[in-house]
């Protein structure tokens, strides 16, 4: 028998009585596991609506697809996220980003902890494209392919020199290799452009605490074309997303405007 913290990252009737439940564990990676019987349980309740952070006890044994959870117990439930549609299809979309990007039964502490103090930060902050676009860096950042800016990804030569350069507006961004190109290195046929501004919001975002994201003041154009980028990155570089129908994320989109 294990005992963890999980938050709930999706929850499914299955057959009549049993719930199918997707958890991010604090140390022991996703899981995906069966709590019987509870559609109607007491001994449930409502541990697992989505959002939840719940104390959990299961069972789980590598030669089986999935776990069995004996029991739930809701430790924050967050609630004003339930209170704007904002809110709600900016966590879901979190939610629905870390349960397809993660592998199952890897340890992902560090995830955890992020979305954790991301459904945090949106108890009290408004859902921008902003905050969302910063948990999308902060995730790829910490699953360990974020978009290289630092250095060009040809020549190895750091690229803040060229940041500086005012009449440098555009950057070449090789997508498929997952980094930027200095200007020697860059021919029209390489990657997407992207601007200085957007670049360096990137950047700016990967390093500010979560706590200080809603206080950032960067441009709208800037956030657009990184939003835009970002987009792009995360479906060709996460796992199946290129193939996947991603419905939280248009519908967000369309929330967000």
């Amino acid at each position: 028998m294990k005992e963890d913290l999980a938050i709930v990252l999706r929850s499914s009737l299955y057959q009549e009585r049993d719930r199918l439940v997707h958890l991010l564990t604090e140390h022991h990676g996703k899981i995906t596991g069966i709590a019987k019987g509870a559609v109607h349980s007491r001994r449930f309740g409502g541990a697992f609506d989505l959002f939840n952070c719940i104390e959990v006890k299961f069972v789980d044994k590598p030669e089986r697809d999935l776990a069995r959870i004996d029991s739930a117990t809701v430790k924050r439930d967050f609630p004003p996220l339930r209170l704007s549609l904002e809110k709600i299809s900016a966590a879901g979309y979190f939610l629905d980003l870390v349960n397809r990007l993660l592998e199952p039964r890897h340890p992902s502490r560090e995830i955890f902890i992020l979305l954790a103090h991301y459904l945090h930060l949106l108890e009290t902050a408004a859902a921008t494209t902003e905050v969302v676009r910063s948990f999308e860096i902060k995730l790829v950042d910490r699953l360990g392919y974020s978009p290289i800016f630092q250095q060009c990804i040809s020549c190895g030569v750091g690229m803040m020199d060229f940041f500086k350069e005012e009449r440098l507006l555009y950057f070449s961004f090789s997508i498929e290799r997952g980094g930027i190109l200095c200007p020697n290195c860059a021919s029209p046929s390489d990657g997407r452009r992207i601007s200085r501004e957007a670049s360096l919001w990137v950047q700016l975002v990967r390093s500010t605490p979560i706590k200080e994201i809603p206080s950032l003041d960067i441009g709208k154009a800037a956030v657009s074309e990184g939003a835009d980028f970002l987009k792009d990155f995360i479906r060709y570089h996460g796992p199946g997303l290129d193939r996947a129908s991603f419905r939280s994320q248009s519908f967000l989109e369309q929330v967000l405007g």
